[in-house]
């Protein structure tokens, strides 16, 4: 995937007004991710149409994928929601 995030604590979501899901915090060049256009601050919301809460949401969804397969990400970006494809590779 090439990607690095962290779960947003629920206080600054109230706060920021903010979806829950995974905060991306980096960013591999390069990477799949890097080529589709997610950015350091995207939030992920979903993948496919399942919620990710928090990474253990996440690694037990991912652990479902094979090398190939086409994953959609929902993001969050500067109040904007949008849907990416990927190509899982792990």
């Amino acid at each position: 995937f090439g990607l690095r995030g962290t779960v947003i604590p629920s206080v600054y979501q109230r706060y920021y007004k903010l979806p829950g899901g995974i905060y991306v915090t980096k960013v591999t060049a390069s990477s799949e991710a890097f080529i589709k256009g997610i950015v350091a601050g995207d939030i992920i919301t979903k993948m496919g149409e399942t919620s990710v809460a928090d990474i253990t949401a996440l690694e037990k969804l991912t652990a479902g994928f094979t090398p190939g397969q086409e994953v959609t990400l929902h993001l969050y970006r500067n109040g904007t929601e949008s849907c990416i494809t990927l190509i899982w590779m792990n």
